[in-house]
């Protein structure tokens, strides 16, 4: 039920990127890819030639656009990602108990992450 999206259906189902200076506001982090020969063949492309730096969104971005590949954004509420996360807490909007999926991608290191994810009641792991 969590796909079911309003608006265009997508070959690319994905986490809503903040306003970030990519193309698109496609989040790399979180996605699903129907399987067709134009998602393999468009995945074979952001596999084979690097990103300009070690995140790989920007390329994702660019080449979704540029082939015109059909795509939903999913919920933000629902599937958040760092910042949101982060945001949603620091302000005491909500307790994230909606969240699906969170895509902890705001703080690259570990043990940070990880506090920061278990002070916000979102670590499952012991």
């Amino acid at each position: 039920p969590y796909f079911d999206i309003d608006g265009p259906k997508g070959h690319v189902i994905a986490q809503t990127a903040p306003a970030s200076g990519y193309s698109m506001n496609i989040n790399s982090g979180f996605m699903y890819w129907r399987s067709t020969n134009d998602t393999i063949d468009l995945i074979r492309d952001i596999i084979t030639v690097p990103p300009f730096w070690h995140i790989d969104q920007s390329r994702v971005n660019n080449r979704i656009q540029n082939r015109s590949t059909p795509y939903s954004l999913l919920d933000s509420y629902k599937f958040p990602q760092g910042n949101r996360i982060i945001g949603r807490y620091e302000k005491g909007v909500d307790t994230l108990a909606d969240a699906v999926v969170a895509h902890a991608n705001w703080n690259s290191k570990f043990g940070e992450k990880e506090a920061m994810l278990r002070k916000m009641g979102l670590w499952f792991l012991d």
